[in-house]
């Protein structure tokens, strides 16, 4: 694997690192061994790594750009996870090779923010694949937390918006974006 991907790799890890630990244990307290989970928005695979060293049988979903890299599907092989490119998440096309009911769990840490749609199509796809008395765990950050509310105060008093920056909508790939960050109330 090249240096700069495995850099990037570590420096998201440690960034994230406290919500994959509290994720990670999440899934084992709430699952068995053996059990079927989709990762969606799997990235650098490192949830879908740690699950899988732990024997649950992991599938991890993202675009097609993360997918096809050659350093996370030789990271995915090492791993024994199976690697799938999503479709268009805004029509359904999530798991479209899938049956109904396969997946006893999925986990989508660090994905709302990105979705710049109406997620109502797309949470049909899942729940299609989504075993009965299955599980979600989600993870997002807390648009009222303090940090974010400081940050926001603070763009707000420089006058220089609220949200993505222009140069960050510019410069990001689509679904690199937080379009739209949420409070605990409003994800339930």
């Amino acid at each position: 694997m090249s240096n700069s991907f495995n850099e990037e790799r570590k420096e998201y890890f440690e960034f994230h690192k406290k919500r994959y630990e509290y994720c990670v244990q999440k899934v084992e307290n709430t699952l068995s061994e053996g059990d079927s989970v989709m990762d969606l928005g799997s990235k650098y695979l490192h949830q879908s790594s740690i699950l899988s060293e732990k024997g649950f049988e992991m599938y991890a979903y993202d675009i097609p750009e993360i997918v096809g890299k050659k350093e996370v599907q030789k990271l995915a092989d090492e791993k024994d996870i199976e690697l799938r490119a999503t479709g268009n998440l805004a029509k359904g096309e999530l798991a479209q090779k899938e049956g109904k009911n396969t997946y006893d769990a999925i986990l989508m840490t660090e994905v709302l923010e990105h979705l710049a749609f109406n997620p109502r199509i797309m949470w049909k796809s899942i729940f299609r694949v989504l075993k009965p008395k299955s599980h979600i765990f989600i993870s997002t950050p807390n648009s009222l937390s303090l940090n974010r509310r400081v940050v926001t105060l603070a763009r707000v008093l420089a006058g220089v918006g609220v949200g993505v920056s222009v140069s960050g909508v510019m410069g990001t790939p689509t679904y690199g974006h937080h379009w739209k960050e949420y409070s605990i109330k409003e994800v339930y």
